[in-house]
Formats: structure tokens, C-alpha cells, sequence
């Protein structure tokens, strides 16, 4: 994959989401761990339209560490 070709954004989210699965020492990267850099993300569009929608983004993102620690 050229991540050259995406945005600096895109490429901050990836670089945040391999981050989180490294230091859980996980050996793959997956959609859960983007999941959390998206949601994590502070100017990020995910979590805004979770809040505008009347979503709960702590436990959203709760739920997403109990799946990461599945893994």
C-alpha cells in the first residue's frame, strides 16, 4: 500500500492505529484498531457524528478496548 497517496490525516490515523497495535503486542493490524484511532481522533469526523447522532462515544470506545483485548 503507497501511503503516500492518502492524506497527512489518513496517514496520522493509520500511524496512530499500528501504534495502539504494537504496544499491545498484537501481530496485526485490524479494522478494530482503526476503529479506535478514528474514534480517538480529536478533529475527526467518526466521533462527531457518533456525538451528533446522539451516540455514546465512551461506550463506543469502551467497547471497542474490551474487543482489542480479545485480540
Amino acid at each position: 500500500m503507497n501511503f503516500q497517496k492518502y492524506t497527512e490525516r489518513v496517514r496520522k490515523i493509520f500511524e496512530n492505529a499500528q501504534t495502539e497495535a504494537l504496544l499491545a503486542n498484537h501481530q496485526q493490524l485490524t479494522p478494530l484498531h482503526v476503529l479506535k484511532a478514528l474514534l480517538e481522533e480529536p478533529e475527526g469526523i467518526t466521533a462527531r457524528l457518533l456525538r451528533d447522532s446522539n451516540g455514546d462515544l465512551t461506550e463506543i470506545i469502551a467497547r471497542t478496548n474490551m474487543e482489542l483485548e480479545k485480540l
